[in-house]
């Protein structure tokens, strides 16, 4: 939707995707808008076993089937974060939506080049469209 801010689940340890996409919805392995364009990483999971990692995600899940979705305040970004809560990533249990946006922006890796440009592609298109309005008016 809009890239720079975008639309985040969390994968388990079987690859599967749950992400917060609505009121009281948390999907598995059925991305809300469609396919990943860009992913993170997490490091820093020593001592954790993916049966604690996957139990971590199920806590965030069970919580998230019992809220509204809120998409300033309480989003997709929040369920993250809550796993990482709860998982006590890198020593923190304070992880909000905003530090899950910005690990999103300076942390993430594109799936495949084509993936950056079908997410710039409209923005691109409206740059052009606009700069050529601006021409033809005569810069006015």
């Amino acid at each position: 939707m809009i890239p720079l801010i975008g639309h985040t689940g969390i994968g388990d340890s079987r690859g599967i995707i749950h992400d917060f996409a609505g009121p009281y919805y948390v999907s598995l392995d059925d991305f809300a808008f469609g396919e990943t364009h860009k992913y993170v990483v997490l490091t820093h999971l020593e001592g954790v076993s993916a049966q604690e990692f996957d139990e971590a995600i199920r806590q965030a899940d069970v919580i998230y089937r019992k809220r509204m979705h809120n998409i300033f305040c309480d989003n997709c970004h929040s369920h993250v974060a809550r796993v990482l809560n709860i998982l006590n990533y890198k020593g923190r249990s304070n992880y909000t939506m905003i530090d899950i946006w910005w690990m999103c922006l300076v942390n993430s890796t594109y799936v495949t080049w084509s993936h950056i440009f079908f997410t710039y592609i409209i923005y691109i298109f409206f740059g052009i469209f606009v700069a050529a309005g601006y021409l033809v008016s005569g810069g006015k």
